[in-house]
């Protein structure tokens, strides 16, 4: 039963990273997300 109880808390703590590491990615692609905005916006008015 232990056993199980670490192993979750493991993944948990897994998880969190991964969210976290996404997160980073997030603000780093803001650049990027500005853009893909500004060029949607672009096409729009031309359609």
């Amino acid at each position: 039963m232990d056993q199980n109880k670490e192993a979750i808390k493991h993944l948990k703590n897994k998880q969190q990273n991964i969210k976290q590491s996404i997160q980073v990615d997030f603000s780093k692609n803001k650049q990027y997300r500005k853009y893909k905005q500004f060029f949607e916006q672009v096409q729009k008015s031309y359609i």
